[in-house]
């Protein structure tokens, strides 16, 4: 099915929205190498995925291998317990009085 569709929108970037289940290298290295680089996906992290940086530049006279992962960034919910804490809040309340909280994006 993503072949047909990458094929009707030729050149158009895709962003696949999936669930936890996919969100590793299972599902989005072969579907970039079926449909090419500009496939996107957008996943669920499961809380006890660890995230890391992006890996240094490969040096011109470095012995070894690239990095493959750059320095541990921690976990899907300390990340999110950090960034819940730096970003103001605003408050949206429904017609039902059930109070929800959403963090204020600055852009």
């Amino acid at each position: 099915m993503l072949l047909e569709i990458s094929a009707a929108f030729p050149g158009t970037p895709l962003l696949i929205v999936t669930d936890s289940w996919f969100g590793n290298d299972g599902l989005l290295k072969p579907m970039r190498k079926t449909v090419g680089q500009h496939c996107h996906m957008l996943s669920r992290l499961r809380v006890n995925t660890t995230l890391f940086a992006l890996p240094p530049e490969h040096q011109k006279h470095q012995l070894g291998r690239s990095r493959k992962y750059g320095d541990k960034m921690g976990n899907a919910t300390t990340l999110a317990n950090k960034l819940q804490n730096a970003l103001p809040l605003i408050r949206l309340t429904s017609t039902a009085n059930n109070a929800m909280f959403w963090p204020l994006t600055t852009s």
